[in-house]
């Protein structure tokens, strides 16, 4: 699975992860109805289940319980009003067969899935070592991915392709400098390029930048570099090399990585478990729109 992937699935993990244990207060209520609608109840469970939602509880339900505390007589009705209001709506979209709809059903469809797939991960995340010392150990077995990236800082001028550039570009292969380069070819001074950047990483910038920044150790100008029919004149300024993080340092991303790899183990595990098929040329044609193929 691609990072992305990984990352959203992350992403519904943290957020049913304190949906489910925000749902320990309504899970151990009565299931009293709070009211009806054609005989269709909204309970006990379903309004605090909405309470914690809103109040952003953070699994343990102290602040789905300060929101109850909070909430007097007033806020109460205006709250169930609010949830009979979608309840009506709700069987009135059902009484014109708008969940039918090949759209909606496909809505509600995912939406159970992401909302059953997001339960099972907090489910099985309370067996996961995510201990200090867990990410200390994985720290050190992936030595790896905690590396700071080289980088540079850089100056530029932007031009307009034509022969004003070509004349202006031969000013850096003869070994002017920027700012002389920009004074005679009479391009504004205060031009944000000429402001040093930030530190640029490996990796961050398009293909043609990228190679030209890191292609070898040198500070100065480098080789212009047409884009986009212009033309950049870059100075190199400063450059910093890979570095290996100390422990320190990497301990926040190591525990960040160490969820991603046990959140990967895990789905994984579950997919072993189940025989998966893709149907290729389908998915090359979605929509009637043909893809390229690899």
């Amino acid at each position: 699975m691609k990072r992305a992937g990984i990352a959203a699935v992350a992403a519904s993990l943290f957020f049913f992860s304190f949906i489910w244990g925000s749902s320990a207060l309504a899970a151990n209520l009565d299931e009293r109805n709070i009211a009806a609608v054609d005989g269709e109840h909204i309970t006990e469970r379903d309004v605090i289940f909405t309470i914690s939602v809103s109040a952003g509880d953070d699994g343990d339900g102290l602040r789905t319980g300060m929101a109850l505390l909070q909430m007097d007589e007033r806020a109460r009705i205006d709250l169930i009003d609010r949830l009979t209001d979608e309840l009506v709506l709700s069987i009135e979209a059902k009484s014109r067969g708008l969940d039918k709809d090949p759209a909606a059903a496909s809505m509600l469809r995912w939406q159970e899935i992401q909302s059953l797939a997001g339960l099972y991960l907090a489910d099985a995340s309370k067996g996961w070592d995510t201990s200090e010392g867990a990410a200390r150990k994985y720290f050190d077995d992936h030595p790896e991915e905690f590396v700071q990236a080289e980088a540079v800082k850089m100056k530029y001028i932007e031009i307009d392709t034509g022969s004003d550039a070509i004349a202006l570009a031969s000013g850096a292969v003869s070994g002017d400098g920027l700012l002389a380069i920009a004074e005679r070819g009479k391009l504004p001074l205060d031009s944000p390029g000429l402001t040093e950047s930030e530190w640029i990483e490996r990796g961050f910038s398009s293909g043609k930048f990228d190679d030209a920044f890191f292609s070898n150790d040198a500070i100065g100008i480098i080789p212009p570099i047409e884009s986009d029919n212009k033309i950049y004149l870059i100075e190199i300024t400063s450059r910093r090399p890979p570095r290996q993080l100390s422990w320190n340092e990497a301990a926040p991303e190591a525990a960040e990585r160490l969820r991603r790899h046990l959140l990967k183990q895990e789905i994984t595990r579950s997919r072993d478990k189940h025989a998966i098929s893709i149907d290729i040329a389908a998915l090359n044609g979605l929509g009637g729109i043909e893809t390229t193929r690899e």
